[in-house]
Order: C-alpha cells, then structure tokens, then sequence
C-alpha cells in the first residue's frame, strides 16, 4: 500500500520558495539548496529515533537557533549515531558539507569548477563521465533517497508522555 504523503507546513512552503529563488543563482545555489534540502531530511531521520509527538517547543530548542542540532554538520553526525545512514552515505554528506561551506564563506565567488570546489568533488571518488555539477547533483540526490529510505523504513519508539508544550 503506498505511504501517505507528508503534509506541507506554511513554513515549509515559504523555505522552498527561499531555495527555489536560490536555485536560480548558478553553483553556489545548487550547493546550498541541496545542503538545506538534506538538512531538513536529517532533522526528519533524527525525529524519527526520538520520542514519538515531541512538542513543537522542544523541537525548536534541539534544531533553531542555538540548539545543539542547529547545525548541518551536527544533524550528519547524530544521524548517522543513531543508525540512519551507512558509512557511505555518511562520507558523501561530510564532502558535501564542506562543499556547501565552501560556497557559504569563501570571500570570492566560486563555481563547481573552482579548484578547490572540484578537489572536494573528487573525493566522491565518482566513476563515470559527468560534470563537477551534475556529480555533486547525483551525491546529493543519491544521499537524500538513502535517507528518506531509511527514515520510511524506521520503526517508531514506544510512545512516552510529554506533556510540557
């Protein structure tokens, strides 16, 4: 039987529109879209191994602002912690964080083609014929299918009170 879909939130919907408007920005938008995309389906893996109907509020406190899973890098290592990836795609999400700070915080801009853009992308050890940005593309889907995979396929805690909203 297929699975239901996920409901859209409002917030969730204004956050695509963001990363749309940044998809249409060249490499640097590519990079930091896919990034955010997979930040978002590792807080969805992380959620999954928590306590089942985890208020909002304490939601809040572990993944925005200063929460200890507000970071891209943290999210990657509780995840993968917590059994919600492989060692493969664990590494593949490692380079393409360092990617997505690359593009972030160098002062100059940069392409998929800039030297030290592609010498990370060379580190997926990619076979095939492919452009740099066509490869961090496929690393980037390749990733983001394992975890929804394995989120789909996760088996919920038994569920606790938590009554504090």
């Amino acid at each position: 039987m297929p699975e239901k879909p996920r409901a859209v939130t409002r917030e969730q919907l204004e956050t695509f529109v963001h990363l749309h408007k940044l998809s249409i920005k060249g490499h640097a938008g590519q990079a930091l879209l896919s990034a955010a995309i997979l930040d978002q389906e590792l807080r969805t893996a992380i959620l999954k191994k928590m306590r089942p109907k985890l208020a909002n509020k304490k939601q809040e406190r572990l993944f925005d602002g200063f929460g200890p899973l507000s970071e891209f890098a943290a999210k990657i290592e509780v995840a993968y912690a917590l059994g919600q990836m492989d060692d493969d795609t664990y590494g593949k999400l490692r380079i393409i964080k360092e990617i997505r700070d690359k593009f972030a915080h160098l002062p100059k801009e940069c392409t998929f083609f800039s030297p030290e853009i592609r010498l990370l992308i060379n580190k997926f050890q990619f076979k095939g014929k492919a452009t740099y940005p066509s490869i961090f593309g496929e690393m980037a889907e390749l990733c983001f299918n394992r975890l929804a995979e394995k989120t789909a396929e996760s088996v919920e805690p038994a569920p606790s009170p938590d009554t504090e909203q």
